[in-house]
């Protein structure tokens, strides 16, 4: 199986991760996006840095708790129905909690659906996760696009 298989999202599904093997990590899923993920950034594949810079800060929040100054997410494994959040920015923690709770739970519907045929994967699916994305700063908005949200 090639890493590509191993962790992936589908076609116009933004916002669900496939993940078809044991022990993936967001890492790795990153890397299969072109990102590189490290202790305290995220390297988009044009090589924008998400990085704390004086006011922004980029914020980490998996299942409800704060990874952001945990040292990343990189080497954690992603788990079924896992919801990360990923925003980048000035939000106060009260606006980073309302938008972790406005990601919706699409991953158990993926778990219960037949993946589409242009999946690469083994098809015998190991789980689903939802992943969400937000920026605030306006030069970063633009680089959203890059990502596909």
């Amino acid at each position: 199986m090639t890493p590509y298989e191993r962790v992936h999202m589908h076609d116009n599904v933004n916002n669900v991760v496939h993940v078809e093997d044991h022990a993936v990590t967001w890492g790795q899923f990153f890397q299969n996006l072109g990102w590189n993920m490290g202790p305290t950034y995220i390297i988009n594949k044009d090589g924008t840095i998400y990085q704390e810079n004086g006011n922004n800060k980029l914020n980490l929040i998996l299942n409800g708790q704060d990874y952001t100054d945990f040292g990343g997410l990189q080497n954690t494994v992603i788990n079924d129905k896992d919801k990360l959040l990923v925003s980048f920015g000035d939000e106060s923690q009260s606006t980073l909690k309302q938008e972790y709770n406005a990601i919706s739970s699409t991953a158990k519907h993926y778990d219960e659906t037949p993946d589409p045929a242009s999946c690469s994967g083994s098809h015998e699916t190991v789980l689903h996760t939802t992943v969400w994305f937000t920026c605030s700063n306006s030069e970063a908005k633009s680089q959203k696009s890059a990502f596909g949200f």
